[in-house]
């Protein structure tokens, strides 16, 4: 028993060297639970202050954006009208200016035939200018002839008149003469020579 007992207080030795070590290591590395619950604690309450603070930012931020969102969409929407109007309009326009532009061809061509008829009737004027020309130099020719024989016929009047007046002063004449031969006994219708 004796060897027995030995090995059994060298079991207890070596037991005792055993949990020696392990209470060494297990004091050495002993940390305060407390400290460290408390720290983690800090750092746990530090995290939730970021984590809310991080929250309230979010929270601003997705009304924020939202906000924007909305704001966005309106824009959306009005620039939407504004360019379904602009449409519209480009469309009204475009067909002002399609018909300004068949009416422009219309007047073109208006024009081009009020040009082509003003061409004619310059050259009728220009015609019947020619022809009163002729005829007025015809009428002036005319005229100069009837002033002309105007003229002789007045002249030949005047000589008439001169010879009608003379015939009458002759007639007087021969008639007074004829009333003297008469009145002293003599022929009147007698020839002259015949008594010579």
């Amino acid at each position: 028993m004796n060897l027995i007992g030995k090995i059994l207080v060298l079991l207890i030795v070596i037991m005792c060297i055993v949990f020696m070590g392990l209470a060494m290591t297990v004091y050495s590395s002993h940390q305060n639970w407390k400290n460290e619950a408390n720290i983690f604690e800090d750092k746990f309450n530090e995290k939730l202050s970021q984590l809310n603070k991080a929250q309230a930012a979010f929270d601003r931020k997705e009304s924020e954006l939202s906000a924007n969102l909305e704001a966005v969409q309106q824009q959306i929407r009005k620039l939407e009208s504004e360019r379904t109007m602009l449409v519209d309009r480009n469309v009204g326009i475009q067909a002002e200016l399609d018909q300004l532009k068949q009416q422009s061809r219309d007047r073109i061509a208006a024009v081009a035939a009020t040009q082509q008829n003003n061409d004619r009737l310059i050259k009728e004027v220009t015609g019947q200018r020619k022809t009163l020309r002729d005829n007025q130099q015809a009428r002036d020719k005319d005229f100069g002839v009837m002033l002309d024989a105007k003229e002789s016929q007045d002249q030949t009047q005047g000589e008439l008149n001169i010879v009608r007046a003379q015939n009458q002063a002759i007639t007087r004449q021969v008639a007074r003469m004829s009333k003297l031969l008469r009145a002293n006994g003599l022929d009147p219708g007698l020839d002259p020579y015949f008594l010579m």
